[in-house]
């Protein structure tokens, strides 16, 4: 982060604010995957929705991915939870997944602009070289290898748990 933005920092200034702001996104944008997508497109259509953004956006996740990644990052923070009350070590896997989940989580509330007010604005203000960013919504395609991978790792505990069991379940709690 430090070693690209810095330069462009020091080379054209800082993004004003009020720039940086215009491209950050709202509620929907997480969720737009735009009316083109063949398997959830119809929501975007059926909702008319519109993002904020002077473009099409499609950096939404699409909702099963979501969901999926949703319900692995509650099993995971409410195993976690439940080893720290019994007194039993953590799983380093599930601690690095949870770890990731939580990131991620952060992120999205720190983009997220609810009218003209973001937390971004601290990171804008606080952190070096974020002033260089414009389009700081950009990152959701990390993000989403992030959520692929916290999806994929939920997947094949209940993938695991289902062949010790023979049914296809979530792991038990």
């Amino acid at each position: 982060f430090l070693i690209t933005y810095l330069p462009v920092l020091r080379q054209s200034g800082p993004r004003g604010w009020l720039e940086v702001i215009n491209f950050l996104p709202i509620t929907w944008d997480y969720l737009n995957v735009t009316k083109t997508n063949l398997l959830w497109g119809w929501i975007a259509t059926h909702l008319r929705v519109r993002s904020a953004w002077p473009f099409p956006v499609s950096f939404g996740i699409p909702y099963l991915l979501l969901l999926v990644f949703f319900v692995t990052s509650a099993d995971l923070l409410l195993s976690a939870m439940k080893r720290r009350a019994l007194g039993q070590a953590d799983r380093f896997h599930d601690s690095a997944m949870l770890c990731v989940a939580i990131a991620v989580v952060t992120c999205w509330v720190c983009m997220l602009r609810i009218g003209d007010h973001s937390v971004w604005s601290l990171v804008y203000r606080l952190v070096p070289g974020a002033g260089a960013i414009r389009v700081v919504f950009r990152f959701q395609v990390v993000l989403e290898l992030a959520v692929i991978a916290v999806a994929a790792y939920g997947l094949s505990l209940a993938w695991r748990g289902s062949r010790a069991q023979n049914t296809i379940t979530t792991r038990p709690l």
